[in-house]
């Protein structure tokens, strides 16, 4: 933007009631700077007392946008927050130089004539906002329900907005959803839109409007992290046993693959079966029997029940940081759990508090499952059972069930299926089971690992022994370092198929 585009959006803002048809200023507005220099843009302004500690919506808009906005008009949205004294400041980039009105509106509570029915839906309305991205699309669902079940306010236009932003803030995508008509009651309307996800996004943020044309948003934006942490969940295999160092496991790996963009996590804990790993990520239940916390800080004994009859003994492996279990909470009280060497398992509170009854059946919540409830998570489990196993006869559908468990609440997640030479028709029919369940979203790597193929991507020239094994559908001993887990090179190629099925399904980015 020149100086000359520049006055043009001082004057629009002073002459705010040449635009008073939009509904979308008043004048404690009050912007005192607005600054450009080529496409960055800086605003500067005081919202008054009133307005201290709330949030407001800027909007960019093209000078030569109608009435009727389309998301081509909007060259920048976004909620940001006042400081206490009603002060506010947003610097960012624009996608192109073009001629701008900033607009200004206190989330429905402006000072215009729309105000009475914007603050009407918000005061007698519930919303919620969930996000999903599948294939580089991302979908944002708001469900909108009367609060109070009276069924009396008539209906209401509303629309969805879903904005993308880059690593500097900058707004590089917006999309509208269709005008829908909203009947307020106590079931539940859902409003959606979807876009595709542009180069460079890391965030999305999603708006309720009471309609586009006059500009009204209706509740605070709503965050979605396009660039999710990813949380590897498993055991020894996850863990990285036989591996030469922690950067050499396949989280290491993989972690060094994607770089600095995301994190990796490695909550992979040796030994643990299925339903333990599924338990401390709260995929499935893990529930206590009858006890009392203390009112002290003494621990006290705690028995952990059974799931679908298998046990579950965390702790015994692995460190505070791979477990991700402490501090965890047993009904409302915060605490550590451990064990002494005779596997009797301890409840320790926090902080001393009043004694408390802790019902059967009662949920223990880890820290573990707020930690990884938002990342892309990677599940490789079943080697220790824990889902139904006697000898060699596995019951596969329980193994299905907890992996269902594990992703319920997830949008973005990846099945790895391999086995460590184990029968084949064991292995076939996890693979199948698993494979037929979650489709592209399951990772199946029976046939490569024992493949020539995987000991050429090693490196790898197949000794004598390794032709044997792969003859006899099993894995070659170059890549092990026992007959139960990789060695680095086994390690190096998981993380890399791993890493290969993270770019194809979006998840994480090939740049």
């Amino acid at each position: 933007m020149k100086n000359k585009k520049l006055k043009r959006i001082v004057s629009a803002i002073i002459c705010a009631a040449a635009f008073s048809q939009l509904g979308v200023y008043s004048e404690a507005a009050g912007i005192n700077r607005a600054q450009s220099c080529r496409s960055s843009v800086i605003i500067e302004g005081d919202a008054g007392e009133a307005y201290a500690n709330k949030e407001i919506m800027l909007m960019l808009l093209k000078a030569a946008a109608s009435d009727n906005v389309t998301a081509d008009d909007v060259l920048y949205m976004n909620m940001i927050h006042t400081d206490a004294s009603g002060k506010y400041e947003l610097k960012t980039d624009l996608m192109n130089e073009e001629d701008a009105v900033v607009y200004v509106n206190y989330n429905g509570e402006n000072l215009t004539r729309t105000v009475d029915t914007a603050k009407k839906i918000t005061e007698i309305s519930d919303f919620s906002i969930s996000f999903d991205t599948k294939g580089g699309v991302t979908e944002a669902k708001a469900a909108v329900k009367d609060k109070f079940g009276a069924q009396s306010y008539g209906s209401y236009d509303l629309r969805l907005a879903v904005a993308f932003y880059n690593e500097s803030g900058r707004m590089i995508g917006i999309n509208f959803s269709d005008k829908k008509s909203v009947e307020l009651s106590e079931a539940e309307a859902i409003i959606d839109v979807s876009a595709k996800c542009p180069d460079g996004a890391v965030l999305a943020k999603c708006f309720i409007w009471q309609s586009i044309e006059s500009m009204i948003p209706l509740y605070a934006s709503q965050d979605y992290n396009l660039r999710r942490e990813i949380a590897c969940l498993g055991d020894s295999l996850t863990a990285g046993a036989g591996a030469s160092s922690p950067n050499k496991t396949y989280p290491g790996v993989l972690q060094a693959l994607i770089g600095d963009k995301q994190t990796v996590h490695n909550y992979g804990v040796g030994g643990e079966s299925a339903a333990t790993i599924a338990a401390r990520q709260g995929g499935i239940e893990w529930t206590t029997e009858s006890f009392t916390i203390p009112a002290g800080t003494q621990g006290v004994p705690v028995v952990f029940n059974k799931f679908n009859g298998n046990l579950i003994y965390p702790l015994w492996q692995g460190t505070e940081e791979t477990s991700a279990i402490n501090p965890c909470t047993i009904n409302g009280v915060e605490g550590k759990l451990s064990h002494d060497a005779q596997g009797v398992y301890y409840f320790t509170r926090t902080t001393a508090g009043e004694a408390v009854d802790v019902p059967a059946g009662t949920k223990i919540i880890t820290r573990l499952s707020k930690e990884c409830a938002d990342d892309v998570l990677v599940i490789n489990i079943g080697t220790n059972g824990g889902y139904g196993m006697n000898d060699n006869n596995f019951d596969i559908d329980p193994l299905v069930f907890i992996h269902k468990k594990m992703v319920a609440n997830a949008s973005q997640y990846l099945i790895v299926v391999y086995s460590v030479n184990m029968r084949n028709y064991v292995k076939d029919d996890i693979k199948e089971a698993l494979g037929r369940e979650f489709g592209e979203h399951a990772l199946l790597l029976d046939d490569y690992f024992r493949s020539e193929q995987a000991l050429i991507d090693a490196g790898i020239t197949p000794s004598a022994d390794d032709l044997k094994s792969i003859s006899e559908g099993m894995i070659p001993q170059s890549l092990l370092s026992d007959g139960l887990h990789w060695n680095d090179a086994g390690y190096r190629l998981l993380a890399a198929k791993v890493y290969e099925k993270l770019i194809e399904l979006k998840y994480v980015s090939a740049d």
